[in-house]
């Protein structure tokens, strides 16, 4: 097969399509390490978080030690515990990470194999040196190398090896070595190096110095670093590439222009920009080969010479750079090679040429973007005199980005001198506010180019058409001499220019020259040079004609050489260092936001590099890659606007000032000649200046044109109102989380409603102010402060209730969270258990109606201090509350409840369930002795003191009492809450309020005739009970103590448990007439009575309702057996038996709360008995 026959890229080319998706592949899996290396678990990457899992959590030691390792969390309940709660927390993203790292080392395995099938035939009639004589294909060899460093370099720098091996090993851990085949190849090849991403410009670097001496120079972007030596050589070397394919591609390399750039740069001095991305490559896969820059000084500096003659700085990837000065040091012919380029006398030299040429490009700029110099016309004429501006541009801004960023102390310290970084700025905006004008222009010139050639070919025809009758002589008022010559060649000019075809320029250009020309000399003619109307025809065709030419050179060329050169790849991660210039000119312009929208569409460039291949192969990640590169754009974007919502924020804070400190609400009655003393002129002009102020911003930034970026469509509305949100979100969070901390050390309740005091007052001036603004920045202000506010406080309380969780929800995995306006990740308070100021303000709560230390009144709903009979918590405190948190906040304290009780519950169970097994023997004889229920048993005051006292039976009480008195604690606080939201509901929402009861109603009837007749009637739609349950939580019209909290497995005798146990404690407590309540009676100790009853109710319902029956008709019994000993005593007024009072005490209360109808209480007790003496809560 003749080389120049081979077309690589060919559908029946199984090598080229092979390669061709690797290639795809490899940008695709890079694409995929950079979005998951944002979402690290803390955990693995060191610090205080590995702390508490250190010895769970191992790296690659544990492949020599596994024995002992998981010998040790084996004899390790609470190990145990802990290592299955982490895999069920962690087991999905390490997951994922371990099919990254094992899709590298496919595609290293892949890439090596490939080039071995090749060198032995399997493709046939294909060798490595026809596919290197390909076009195609030495850029597609070159490429695949180039991206498997690429991905081992960046992998180093996204995630530290440290962080690899414990993922992996963990993974090793929980998934077994069986079911995860090539985890020993992919450890070997991902173990750690000596690269250390966070050590960065530690060697050479002249960061501090510069500092002091007042420097100007940016700081290194995030992933610029010193590599270590032999590095990044001796992790390539783990590939095992073929040598002899490496010495190939290099050679082309270092010889060939692979990518034919040279055409789109075709002055020398541009030779280093032109084979820029080349270069990048060429210094990538020379790792492969360090030999080569050790030992071959030859090559290295014919290398040097064409791609480094006056560049040391290369943006290997995506604006990933690095600097050759420090990084060949320990490679001695690359680093001689090296020498006259990065020589003082040189860099001195390239230094002020690039910034000399700095003024008068920005001086041109200027005059071109003047309102009316680019026009079509000027673009048409100039077209080819703008791309060598642009090419200029370009060229100087390339250098000057990428070399102020270099690593090298001295070279650093010349570039100080004299660099300012907002001249640089500037020329960026201006130069990419030209380039997007002119391509915009010539976009426009192409699209019409087939109107504009007509038109313009229609024009001259009928010219020189009028011009043959005019020489008929035939024409009226005429009175010109008939001229057949005239009006034949006239004729005939029109027929050539009539046949005239746009599609071949070339051919239609020297045409086009020659009649001009004939045009010209035809003017010479008496007849023609004495008439002033036909020269005027004779100009205006050779005008047309003229433009014509200009018309057949607009080709789609000019766009991709406008493309090349404007390129800004090499910019991605440098560009952020100029966020803090762009911030301060929009401050001092807000004009200056209409340069923005050109840079964002100028960075749009980064999205060709990983998606041309993707987009060749049609493969199925091209739409992934490109949503992910397109909001790392957009992500920018709104990191250099949010200047502006953080202006507007700044002057709300003076507006609230203002409003809080010196506005004097105008009376409703006021005195005439008072009515001066509140027009306060003053405030009143500062409020007006203020809101100017925030007019101006939002104007310029409305001003922006909506904006595809990627594949990103953005809209500048949007993103102001999405700055807003992310900084009013920020200003929530912060005051929230300042203002809801409290005095551990002292707790009092008044500090405790100080706290929400203040809350309300900083929360509510914000609003006011917030409210006030809205008009003038074109939002909608109080729905914004209400979803977020919303929106922040779901998030809290999602964070707060992972504790309780086996598996944690991760900040990027949260319904709330979202990337464009990220609900910030709050510190905890140091000495707090709490995580955030959901979990404080609970936990306030929870200790200030402590059952043990406070009494619950419900005719007060409120809780009272036992010793002091202060009230605590009652009406004021939700109400104060809700001014504070509104009813999202109230919500959530709600929900935070729900997971303490599901908690305090499961635990409970799981202690019970412990415990079965040494009280089993005693509970069945006990319960053999009371069958039936509906008997008395004998001896019943001995056999119920005996088996309460039982030491087996006994250990329960401790357990249930502390629990289910803080399940009914919490039962109670969720009871007033819920009234509180319904109330609230009521007040504020009655219509809402209305709709949702009879809602509810009309779809409990539907789920009863469902249950009653499912073949006819349909269950409501999930999605509709769903999204109602969510209201009713939230306006509280749910009922507590009848929610089923978790399930329980079958523990035996529990109704017999709980009944003693209540037979146990409920002679401690007696009637108060002046409380109304049952208190304890012992003054050392007390105990809430209701969260007592309250918690047995909970507890109750959370199993079968058998069990509620069986412990009604124990308690039964019970009041009857000792009825009947007062009967043998011949007591008339057995009432006065405390037995049969104190449990018929509990029985009311038990009623009451339980919602349970008196009728079915007569079905345990009889009713003489329930109604005699005593007192019905």
């Amino acid at each position: 097969m003749d080389h120049n026959q081979l077309d690589f890229l060919a559908s029946n080319c199984v090598a080229g399509q092979t390669l061709l998706g690797m290639v795809a592949r490899a940008n695709a899996i890079i694409a995929e390490m950079m979005k998951l290396s944002e979402h690290i678990p803390p955990v693995f990457q060191g610090g205080a978080e590995l702390q508490k899992f250190e010895k769970i959590i191992f790296d690659f030691k544990y492949m020599s030690q596994a024995e002992v390792c998981e010998g040790i969390i084996e004899n390790s309940t609470d190990l145990l515990n802990l290592d299955h709660d982490f895999r069920e927390a962690h087991f999905d993203i390490l997951h994922r990470f371990y099919l990254l790292y094992e899709s590298i080392w496919k595609y290293t395995q892949d890439l090596v194999r490939y080039y071995n099938e090749i060198e032995e035939g399997i493709y046939i009639e294909i060798t490595l040196d026809m596919v290197l004589a390909s076009a195609d294909g030495k850029q597609l060899v070159s490429e695949s190398i180039f991206l498997l460093g690429v991905m081992l370099i960046l992998l180093d720098v996204r995630i530290a090896g440290p962080t690899r091996e414990r993922m992996l090993i963990s993974y090793l851990r929980y998934k077994g070595p069986h079911n995860a085949p090539h985890i020993d190849e992919v450890c070997d090849l991902l173990r750690s190096t000596p690269y250390n991403p966070s050590v960065r410009g530690s060697k050479g670097t002249a960061k501090g110095d510069e500092k002091r001496k007042g420097a100007s120079v940016p700081d290194l972007p995030p992933f610029v670093g010193i590599f270590p030596p032999g590095y990044p050589a001796s992790v390539f070397k783990r590939t095992n590439f073929p040598e002899y394919v490496i010495k190939m591609v290099i050679g082309r390399l270092r010889s060939d222009d692979i990518y034919n750039q040279l055409s789109a740069y075709p002055l020398p001095e541009h030779r280093s920009t032109a084979l820029a991305q080349q270069s990048a490559m060429l210094y990538v896969i020379l790792y492969f080969h360090p030999e080569t820059m050790r030992k071959n000084h030859s090559m290295m500096r014919e290398i040097v010479d064409k791609h480094f003659p006056d560049n040391w700085v290369v943006s290997y990837y995506l604006g990933n750079t690095v600097d050759l000065s420090m990084d060949w040091q320990n490679y001695p012919a690359a680093y001689k090679a090296l020498g006259n380029t990065v020589s003082i006398e040189n860099v001195t030299d390239v230094f002020e040429e690039r910034w000399r040429k700095v003024d008068p490009l920005l001086e041109k700029l200027t005059n071109l973007l003047l309102e009316g110099i680019l026009n079509p016309e000027f673009v048409l004429e100039n077209s080819y005199k703008l791309l060598n501006f642009t090419r200029e541009i370009n060229v100087s801004l390339r250098w000057l980005i990428l070399h102020v960023h270099t690593t090298n102390k001295k070279l650093r310290a010349i570039i100080a001198q004299g660099y300012n970084p907002g001249k640089l700025l500037l020329l960026l905006l201006k130069a990419s506010q030209f380039e997007y004008l002119s391509k915009t222009i010539f976009r426009k010139l192409l699209d019409g180019k087939e109107k504009s050639w007509t038109d313009c070919k229609t024009q001259t025809v009928e010219r020189m058409s009028e011009l043959s009758d005019y020489f008929s002589g035939e024409k009226a008022l005429t009175r010109v001499k008939r001229n057949e010559n005239l009006q034949k060649w006239f004729k005939t000019i029109a027929s050539k220019v009539e046949a005239l075809d746009y599609t071949d320029s070339t051919a239609a250009g020297r045409k086009i020259q020659q009649l001009m020309k004939a045009l010209e000399e035809v003017k010479e003619f008496h007849q023609i040079e004495s008439s002033i109307q036909v020269k005027e025809f004779l100009s205006g065709a050779s005008d047309f004609l003229s433009q014509m030419v200009r018309i057949a050179n607009i080709k789609e060329q000019f766009l991709v050489t406008m493309s090349l050169v404007s390129d800004f790849s090499y910019g991605w991660q440098i560009v952020e260092s100029f966020q803090d210039v762009i911030h301060k000119r929009i401050q001092k312009d807000p004009g200056s936001m209409l340069l923005l929208r050109p840079l964002f569409l100028k960075m749009s460039s980064i999205l060709e590099t990983p998606l041309v291949r993707i987009g060749q192969c049609n493969s199925k990640d091209l739409e992934s890659v490109s949503i992910y590169y397109s909001r790392c754009l957009v992500r920018y974007a709104r990191k250099v606007l949010e200047i502006v919502p953080q202006n507007i924020f700044d002057q709300i804070y003076e507006i609230n000032k203002i409003h809080v400190k010196s506005f004097q609400e105008l009376p409703t009655k006021v005195e005439k000649e008072k009515i001066r003393d509140y027009a306060q002129f003053d405030d009143r002009y500062m409020l007006s200046k203020i809101t100017y102020a925030v007019s101006v911003f939002t104007e310029g930034m409305l001003a922006m044109e909506s904006t595809l970026i990627g594949v990103v469509q953005v809209d500048p509305k949007q993103l102001l109102e999405d700055g807003i949100r992310k900084k009013l979100v920020e200003v929530l969070s912060k005051t929230m989380h300042e203002s809801l901390v409290f005095n551990l050390k002292k707790p009092s309740m008044q500090d405790f409603e100080t706290r929400l005091k203040e809350l309300s007052f900083r929360l509510d001036g914000l609003l006011r102010s917030f409210e006030y603004v809205q008009d003038y920045s074109g939002i909608y202000g109080l729905k914004i402060w209400q979803e977020e506010f919303t929106r922040i406080v779901n998030y809290y309380v999602e964070q707060e209730c992972n504790s309780f969780l086996k598996k944690r929800k991760y900040d990027w995995e949260s319904e709330y969270q979202n990337e464009a306006i990220p609900i910030p990740d709050l510190p905890p308070v140091p000495g707090s258990k709490a995580v955030n100021f959901i979990g404080r303000l609970g936990h306030q709560i929870l200790m200030n109606t402590d059952p043990f230390k406070t009494v619950y009144l419900d005719t007060m709903s409120a809780w009272y201090d036992t010793k002091s009979g202060k009230e605590l918590i009652g009406m004021r405190t939700f109400t104060l509350l809700m001014n504070s948190i509104n009813v999202s906040g109230c919500a959530g304290i709600d929900q935070w409840l729900c997971f303490r009780i599901v908690q305090e519950l499961q635990k409970l169970l799981e202690q019970l369930k412990g415990m079965e097994k040494d009280s089993g023997p005693a509970l069945r004889e006990f319960v053999q002795l009371l069958m039936p229920t509906t008997g008395i048993p004998s001896n019943a005051a001995k056999l119920y003191a005996a088996s309460c006292g039982n030491k087996r039976i006994a250990a329960y009480w401790p357990v249930l009492m502390t629990t289910l008195c803080h399940v009914g604690q919490m039962q109670l606080l969720r009871r007033q809450i819920a009234t509180t939201l319904d109330f609230s509901c009521r007040l504020d929402s009655n219509v809402l309020c209305s709709t949702l009861d009879n809602l509810n109603k009309a779809l409990m009837k539907d789920v009863k005739d469902h249950y009653l007749n499912p073949d006819e009637k349909p269950y409501p739609d999930e999605d509709v009970v769903a999204a109602l349950s969510s209201f009713l939580v939230t306006t509280g019209k749910c009922e507590p103590l009848h929610t089923i909290y978790t399930t329980s497995p079958p523990i035996e005798n529990i109704s017999c448990i709980l009944f003693l146990f209540v037979v146990s404690q409920n002679n401690c407590f007696s009637y108060d007439k002046k409380l109304s309540i049952a208190v304890f009676k012992s003054r050392k100790a007390q105990v809430d009575f209701t969260a007592f009853v309250v918690g047995i109710i909970t507890f109750l319902k959370q199993l079968h309702t058998k069990y509620t029956q069986q412990f009604l008709a124990y308690i039964g019994q019970y009041i009857r057996s000792f009825v009947n000993v007062s009967n043998k005593a011949k007591q008339a007024d057995f009432s006065q038996a405390n037995e049969v009072v104190s449990m018929v005490l509990f029985l009311e209360y038990y009623a009451k709360y339980a919602d349970m109808p008196r009728k079915q209480l007569e079905e345990y007790a009889p009713q003489f008995i329930l109604d005699t003496g005593v007192i019905r809560g």
